[in-house]
This record gives structure tokens, sequence and C-alpha cells, in this order.
């Protein structure tokens, strides 16, 4: 199953109205697994190296760097060398040490769900239900014929999450969305809770630059920014 071609993005209130609608022509809804899949597959396997913890570069006199240094000592070498680390990036701290994230208060819980019968009512659109006064949102993002992709916004300080067990996790939902619409509903009734996370956002200034010589930032890494 490898993804679903979105068709519009839509925001809706908690009464089912559209607030917005608009195209996003290319934009393909897809799990990261199946994108880390298929970059696998296009590449020699022979190349991949793993369980390479990664603790500094080696530069020449220049400053590009010239090799990647594991905590243990190993090196490897290459003309170009991507950083895509992520949010907390490990590289950007080392590149550029004085650019520093800022904690939010703004929290996310995304999950996945099996919801079949969802699909055509669903009908290949990124739809988002907002409620602006308890600013509160739930979006839901199809990732394949059969699956969404789904992340609950909400402000940590108005709605502290405590309780991280699937339990915890299943009744702060239930407790915050009861009145949402029914598709929400559904969407959460299929859902493995096991496999819910919480993502602590971050934010930070836009970068001066997203590279040093040689070495690229990517992603998060490069230009995190809140949703």
């Amino acid at each position: 199953d490898n993804g679903c071609m979105l068709q519009h993005a839509i925001l809706q209130d908690v009464h089912g109205d559209t607030i917005k609608s608009d195209a996003i022509p290319n934009c393909l809804g897809i799990k990261r697994s199946r994108i880390i899949d298929a970059l696998n597959a296009l590449l020699p396997q022979d190349i991949f190296v793993t369980g390479f913890h990664f603790s500094h570069f080696n530069f020449n006199a220049s400053g590009k760097a010239i090799e990647a240094v594991s905590e243990d000592g190993k090196t490897l070498g290459a003309d170009l060398f991507v950083a895509a680390d992520g949010a907390n990036s490990f590289t950007r701290n080392l590149l550029f040490p004085e650019h520093k994230l800022r904690q939010t208060n703004i929290q996310e819980l995304v999950g996945i769900a099996t919801v079949p019968a969802l699909m055509n009512q669903i009908n290949a659109n990124l739809l988002k239900t907002q409620n602006f006064e308890a600013n509160l949102s739930f979006g839901i993002l199809p990732c394949g014929k059969h699956q969404v992709i789904w992340y609950m916004q909400f402000n940590s300080e108005k709605y502290p999450l405590t309780d991280l067990t699937d339990i915890g996790k299943k009744q702060f939902t239930k407790k915050h969305l009861a009145a949402w619409p029914e598709m929400v509903q559904k969407v959460l009734a299929a859902t493995e809770f096991s496999k819910v996370f919480l993502w602590v956002t971050r934010d930070m200034d836009v970068m001066p630059q997203w590279h040093r010589e040689n070495v690229v930032l990517a992603g998060d890494a490069a230009h995190l920014a809140l949703p």
C-alpha cells in the first residue's frame, strides 16, 4: 500500500461545516515506513551502514567536512553530508550552536487507524477540524487504501496530558473530543492507542543558512516550525 494521492485540504468547524477548501495537486499521503522502504529499494544494499552513532566531523584546513566520526572512533568519508536528524538536530547544534530552540505549550497526539468504511467519505482529502474557541484541532490524513494518520493538536497548559498510558491517551481524546463530528469518533474508535505518540513541539527562528560548507541540514533540522 504505497500511499494516497490527496485531492483537497479541507478545514471545517466542529459542526462539520466547511470553512475553507483548497486543492493540493501532486501531494501524496504516505507512511514514513513506506518512504524508507522505497528509498532503500533504489540503492544497493551494500552501501548502508547501521549502528554508526555520530559524534562529530573531521574538517580539513579550509573548514570542509571530510569525515563523519562515530562515538567509538569509526570514520566515514564523503564529498557531501546531509543531516536529516530531526527537530533536536545534533548536527545543527554542532554547526550553529548559537541557534536555539524554544519550548512551546503546543503538543500533538499522533496515531494511525484502519478505517476502510470511511475511505469513500474522506475521499482522498486532508480533513482538519478546528475549534477556535477551545484551541483544539483534529486532522485526518489518508495514507493508503484503508488507513489514515490522525493528529490532535492542543494547548498543554489548558489541556494537560499527564497519563501517557494507552488508557490515559484514549481517555484524554474521549474527554476533549466527545462532541466532535462522527468521523472523528469513528477514527478514534478504530485506533490502537499503544501506537499513539505524543509530540512535544518546539519552535525556532528561521536560520540564516541551511548548510555550512558541504554539510547540509534537511527537514526539521533545517526549518523547524510550529504546525
